[in-house]
This record gives C-alpha cells, structure tokens and sequence, in this order.
C-alpha cells in the first residue's frame, strides 16, 4: 500500500510539472485578443441594392391599353318604380260617424275621406253623408288611418282626425267642419308708368275662399262683389265703384293729366289694397305693377 501511494504521489508531481511548463499556452487559450477577433459589420445603402436590382423596361414592343369612349352611349331606360297602394278594404274593422256644419247642423252630402296609411304608402276610400249627415265604413283593415271631410265648394274640415283602427274594432267619428270665405284682392295698373295724356287701366280681381274636390282650400272670383277705388296725388278724383262680372274682375279707366306720382285704394267688403302709378312726360311706359293676390 505504501508503494501505491508513494507512486501517485510521483505521478501528480509530474502533472504538476507538466502543467506549469505551459501555464503561458494555457493562460492564452483562455483570454480573448479583439485585435485576432474584431467582428465584420457591412454598412446598408439603400440606392446600391436598388441599382443592383433594377431592370430597365423594354423600348419596343409595348402596347398601352385605351378603354373605349362611353360618354355618348345610350343607357338603357329602366321602368318607373311602382309602389302597390294599401288596402281599405278586406278587414272586419267599421268606422261611422257623422259630420257637421259650422253651426253644428249634421251636414249631408258630404265627403269622409278614410286614407290608410302603410309606411309610404297610402290609399283612399271616398264615402258620402245620408240626410242626417251620417256615415258607414265598414269591412276596412287595420292600421293607421287620416280621417277628412267636406262638402264643395263651401264646407271642409280644417283638420284631419289620425287614428289607429285595430281589426275588428268598430269606432265612431264626430268631424266638424268651417266655411272658410277670406276675400282678397289683386289689382293691378297697366302700364304702372303712364304719359300724360294716356289712359291708362286699373284691373281688380275679388278673389274668395272655395273648396275644391278633393276638400283643399282654393281661390276662385267672386261675383258681384262691389269694389270702390279711389285715387290720390295726381290721380286724385279718379276711380269709381263697380260690380265684379261673373270671374270676379272689375276695370277702370283713369288718365294722366299731369307729370307727378299717384295711387289707387281699392276696398271690397273686409279687403283693401293699393297700388302706385307714376305719371310721365315720356312717350315710353313699363310694365304693369301688380299688387294683393294669393
């Protein structure tokens, strides 16, 4: 055991040894020289990669395609939209009432107008007022409904009634109506500029308030309607008073005797209106100066 021993004891004396010899090679292998491994960065320019992946286009043999002029085509004519009306009938919904004059007198002879209103559609169903101003829808289909009437060319219903008309359900209206008659006046001078020594005409049309048939507020001339003009400045005495004709026009003559401004006031019943007339030395006129009217 003893020469065992003294025999590894030997051997790591001589590795030892060894070791120490070439402790520079050792210390070497171990230690990093930047000046032996100096890493290799390349730059980037951008304009040297696209020049070195640039291809030039050919010179010949291009073709460059022209879409066809369309400006002056025809396009085709495409049908007009139709929208299909909502039906009144076909339901078992019943509307009745009654319509009144404006003195609360039933009203007969009268149009109910039930419209039914479907998103934008709409349609009608037209019924007429018995002796007792009555009326009777019956069979209708739910939904909403606009309720209007009136009897031409003197009686209508300022205001619709809107309802929403389940089916089934049977409702009952009471729709009262006015007798709108505003009267209002157009005149007008021709010419507005007159000469002195020119006759000249005042036109006047008495226009009142008519119901038409479809129950919309209309102005038609009135008959008989008695209108007065007066003139004032250089007009002063002139004019008169007149009966409307059967269109509701009555005219006056009047005339320039001196150079200077004047009007004519025109009243008929609760509607007056006026107009303004230059006199001139001037052989030349203008144009009529209409006013009033709707």
């Amino acid at each position: 055991m003893v020469v065992i021993k003294y025999a590894l004891a030997g051997l790591l004396l001589v590795a030892g040894l060894v070791a120490y010899s070439r402790r520079e090679a050792i210390v070497e292998a171990y230690t990093w020289n930047p000046t032996i491994e100096r890493p290799v960065i390349h730059s980037f320019d951008p304009k040297a990669v696209a020049d070195a992946v640039r291809e030039d286009a050919p010179q010949a043999g291009l073709r460059v395609a022209v879409a066809p002029d369309t400006r002056a085509a025809s396009l085709p004519q495409l049908a007009p939209a139709t929208t299909t009306p909502a039906p009144v009938v076909g339901g078992n919904a019943r509307l009745d009432g009654v319509v009144l004059g404006p003195d609360g007198a039933p009203l007969s002879g009268a149009t109910v107008r039930l419209e039914r209103l479907v998103e934008d559609r709409t349609a009608a169903l037209d019924v007429v007022t018995d002796a007792n101003g009555a009326f009777n829808a019956s069979a209708l289909a739910g939904g909403r409904y606009r309720v209007r009437a009136w009897r031409a060319p003197t009686y209508t219903q300022q205001s619709s009634e809107v309802l929403f008309l389940t089916d089934g359900e049977r409702r009952s209206l009471v729709l009262p109506t006015d007798a709108p008659k505003r009267l209002d006046l157009w005149v007008q001078a021709t010419p507005s500029r007159v000469a002195v020594g020119q006759t000249a005409i005042l036109e006047v049309k008495a226009l009142v308030d008519v119901i038409d048939a479809n129950g919309q507020i209309v102005k038609a001339g009135w008959p008989n309607e008695l209108v007065t003009a007066n003139g004032s400045g250089v007009l002063g005495g002139q004019g008169g008073q007149a009966l409307s004709n059967g269109a509701g026009i009555v005219a006056f003559a009047f005339r320039c005797s001196q150079p200077g401004t004047g009007s004519f006031s025109v009243t008929a019943a609760v509607a007056a209106e006026t107009v303004a007339v230059t006199c001139t030395t001037a052989s030349a006129t203008t144009g009529a100066t209409t006013v009033g009217g709707r």
